[in-house]
């Protein structure tokens, strides 16, 4: 589960006793639960692992006690695994919000949160695409060029289906899809204009594959 490998670390005393205090556990339990309610799997999966990661490092019990020195602590226990600094500010990005959600106290100060390095976006050069899309087989070819396109990130490509596709407009769709245990960041339908000349590429792809509701369909 989530909640396994915690530290074997002294536990703070057992004291509290009303109903109403939040124990940690409890508190990512719930959280969770928002999120798979709310968000898509790569989200929940994301949380899951920062929170899995928070309560290793953390030995204490009830939410009331968390401290500003608990949170600056996994700055430090993230640099001792070596984990780059915007994995680390992830990580302690999401206990905040999953603690304070359930009543933690904890502000930082100015200056608590260590830097990132921003790495500029590396951008492909004409003659570098032409290259590239040389080398490809045909349907590689249309794969990535739908991807260039839309800017659709890798499940929505995948999940993308020829009812997506409006020939007529002109545009790829992306749109929930239960039956294939698809959901969009953020709950996000689109549709996305494409050049005339990626329509015609497609209905050629159809022909090739009339039996299939995928565009690109894999084992």
């Amino acid at each position: 589960g989530i909640l396994s490998g915690k530290t074997e670390a002294t536990e703070e005393p057992a004291e509290e006793t009303d109903d109403t205090v939040v124990t940690i556990d409890a508190a990512i339990e719930k959280y969770l639960r928002e999120v798979k309610a709310t968000k898509g799997k790569a989200t929940l999966s994301a949380y899951s692992r920062d929170l899995c990661w928070f309560r290793k490092h953390c030995s204490k019990h009830y939410v009331t006690r968390l401290t500003r020195d608990d949170i600056i602590s996994l700055f430090g226990a993230g640099r001792d695994e070596g984990l780059n600094q915007k994995t680390i500010n992830r990580r302690v990005l999401s206990t905040l919000m999953a603690m304070r959600g359930a009543g933690a106290r904890l502000e930082l100060k100015k200056g608590d949160w260590p830097k990132v390095a921003e790495v500029p976006v590396e951008a492909y050069e004409q003659e570098e695409l032409k290259r590239f899309f040389a080398a490809c087989e045909p349907d590689e070819r249309l794969l990535f060029q739908v991807f260039l396109c839309t800017g659709f990130r890798s499940q929505e490509v995948a999940t993308l289906t020829w009812d997506d596709v409006n020939w007529k407009a002109g545009t790829l769709e992306v749109r929930a899809k239960p039956e294939l245990g698809f959901t969009p960041k953020n709950y996000e339908k689109r549709s996305v204009p494409v050049p005339r000349a990626l329509i015609l590429s497609l209905k050629e792809h159809r022909k090739a594959n009339p039996e299939s509701a995928l565009v690109f369909p894999t084992p």
